[in-house]
């Protein structure tokens, strides 16, 4: 029998990664992904860099940034100085 925290341990990824746990993949989580390796086919123009994952990794985290009305003129202004 494992030990109970030898088994909580294999959950995560490590104290190295603050305990990250593995996320539930659902449909959802599935079709980000998805967008993130085809995102070179939704804009030609721009360029990314090459996937470098094969494979759905077992490990990650989803951020959502919220675009707020402030924040959009400062990011365009930067970009425009480019």
């Amino acid at each position: 029998m494992i030990p109970f925290f030898q088994a909580e341990k294999a959950l995560t990824k490590g104290k190295n990664w603050f305990d990250m746990k593995a996320p539930e993949m659902t449909e959802e989580t599935k079709n980000d992904l998805l967008v993130l390796q085809y995102r070179n086919a939704l804009d030609p123009k721009r360029f990314y860099k090459a996937p470098d994952l094969k494979t759905v990794p077992k490990y990650f985290q989803v951020r959502m940034i919220p675009n707020r009305t402030l924040d959009a003129g400062l990011v365009c202004n930067s970009r425009s100085k480019v």
